[in-house]
């Protein structure tokens, strides 16, 4: 099955806002730029969320033991940066999610066995040294003896 991601640098008009998306493909070996994986195909280009710049798709197709992530970073007017991390698997669905806002990661959605993955993407974009606190592992046992 393939999978589609995107690239994408696109700004507002005004330059206030921008928009960065990259794809990287995550295995137990490392991570790997999506473009330059060997299924890598360009599948066209396409409107970004913001007027300047440009959007990229790409299909590719995971491999034994690869998954694809979708990284979106989203920075205001203030530098405020906001977006999230998905986790695709080899049929192309959306396996897990995390968010990014106000400097921290959380989980979002999804199975948290694939944690691992987001938390290599962070480590390969050097992410880890600009966000605060990372939580990715899930969410906690409300009510539970271990406390809630």
């Amino acid at each position: 099955m393939t999978v589609t991601v995107y690239y994408e640098d696109t700004r507002s008009k005004t330059g206030g806002h921008r928009a960065v998306a990259v794809a990287l493909v995550v295995s137990e070996r490392g991570v790997v730029d999506a473009r330059r994986h060997p299924s890598a195909k360009q599948a066209g280009k396409g409107r970004g969320l913001y007027s300047k710049g440009y959007r990229t798709y790409y299909t590719l197709e995971p491999g034994e033991g690869e998954l694809a992530a979708q990284v979106l970073l989203v920075r205001n007017t203030r530098g405020w940066v906001k977006g999230y991390i998905s986790v695709y698997d080899g049929e192309g669905r959306e396996v897990y999610r995390a968010v990014i806002r106000e400097l921290k990661a959380r989980y979002s959605r999804g199975d948290p066995r694939f944690s691992w993955a987001a938390k290599a993407v962070i480590k390969a974009l050097g992410l880890e040294e600009k966000l605060r606190r990372v939580n990715l592992e899930g969410p906690g046992r409300r009510g539970s003896e271990k406390g809630g």
